[in-house]
């Protein structure tokens, strides 16, 4: 259904955006790279 779709984009994207590593955070994913930089300041 629509509904589900919705649902399932929208956990894709936010794993996308706060779980995925990335290499421009030095192969950290967004979450571990903010929990580093906090921790450092």
């Amino acid at each position: 259904t629509v509904d589900e779709f919705h649902t399932g984009l929208n956990d894709y994207l936010r794993w996308w955006n706060t779980t995925r590593i990335q290499q421009r955070l030095g192969y950290l994913s967004p979450d571990e790279y903010r929990a580093q930089t906090t921790a450092t300041t």
